[in-house]
């Protein structure tokens, strides 16, 4: 069973694609994208001058971002608008007024819009370096040398391990005789279905990791990912959450009764959900996690990934690494006892 299933993956172009091929796809879009919102901190915004009516703290904070900022009256500030000496100015309660749009109020506006939703995360000036770059998280720790935005990369990293719920729906879907026409066959050979149940398992297992790790190491060294300190980290985490999610794809599978098809459909949209409260599509997700559904924490494992490896690589410590691996490996052990379990029930009048 090794042989074929091993063979069947291989052969399918399709398998190739999604597993090996679009990973690295999605990486060399990320880091287009993020490498491009990267380098906000590199644009010279000190030509935008604004007022700041009666707002110490919120000057302080332009001024960190760049801008030319002054703290002044609003008689002092509708003045200098109407000299067209500044830009725009800015009000107690955060309302821009500018006499005409141009680049430098855009650009002016949507920090606003910014600062303005995240204030209530922002507390210190501190932050600031990370906020400026849109990635506004109170957890995080600017080391030197890091890079805020491989926040988003983490993401990448959680969605590719969480991907092997479809194979562990292709492998239920395989040894269950009401679902494919060789599944029938499959069941009607003189073998343990239990035994070729952990064939299955363990050949889908080995690889998905195998495909993960060519994938990392590929993106750390050609698209220059800053994963070279953290490559271990990020294998050790691709072999837990393999067995985690494979199994999580066989409970799935046994729990809705769909066709093959169905099935994957409805483990990529809860991958894709998982993803989000992980932090992937949002960074300033993980601190509403935090902070409004802590229980999610625990339970959600493109969070755990995701924290695992800011442990590593932004505090440089492997206690909280250490312990988000081991809830996740709490979360496999009990999944793959479930899976095993349904397994052995299953059971049918005719084949």
């Amino acid at each position: 069973m090794f042989k074929m299933l091993l063979k069947d993956s291989f052969r399918d172009k399709g398998y190739i694609f999604w597993a090996l091929l679009w990973p690295i796809l999605l990486y060399f879009i990320f880091s287009v994208t993020v490498g491009n919102a990267a380098n906000v901190d590199k644009i010279d915004f000190s030509d935008i001058k604004v007022v700041i009516v009666d707002d110490s703290l919120k000057t302080n904070i332009f001024n960190q971002i760049g801008f030319t900022a002054t703290d002044g009256s609003l008689e002092d500030a509708k003045a200098k608008l109407n000299a067209k000496e500044i830009d725009g100015y800015i009000t107690k309660d955060s309302t821009l007024f500018i006499n005409s749009k141009n680049d430098n109020t855009t650009i002016l506006k949507e920090v606003l819009r910014e600062y303005s939703h995240t204030q209530s995360v922002v507390k210190e000036t501190n932050s600031l370096p990370i906020f400026k770059q849109n990635i506004v998280s109170k957890s995080i720790v600017n080391r030197p040398g890091a890079s805020p935005e491989v926040l988003f990369y983490f993401g990448l990293v959680s969605l590719f391990i969480l991907t092997s719920t479809t194979v562990g729906v292709n492998l239920y879907c395989l040894i269950s005789a009401d679902k494919e026409e060789r599944s029938k066959r499959l069941n009607i050979v003189p073998k343990s279905k239990l035994r070729m149940f952990f064939e299955g398992y363990l050949t889908d297992a080995l690889i998905h990791i195998i495909i993960s790790i060519i994938i990392t190491v590929f993106v750390t060294y050609a698209l220059k990912i800053p994963f070279e300190e953290i490559l271990f980290e990020i294998m050790g985490l691709i072999v837990v959450g393999t067995f985690f999610s494979i199994s999580f794809g066989i409970i799935i599978s046994s729990i809705l009764n769909y066709k093959i098809e169905a099935l994957t459909g409805i483990t990529v949209l809860i991958n894709l959900v998982l993803c989000f409260f992980g932090g992937m599509m949002n960074i300033q997700m993980l601190h509403f996690i935090e902070t409004k559904a802590k229980i999610l924490t625990y339970i959600n494992p493109a969070y755990l990934i995701s924290k695992a490896l800011q442990g590593v690589y932004y505090y440089q410590n492997l206690d909280m690494y250490l312990k988000n691996l081991g809830i996740l490996s709490v979360m496999a052990i009990v999944c793959f006892a479930l899976s095993v379990f349904i397994v052995r029930r299953r059971r049918y009048e005719s084949l």
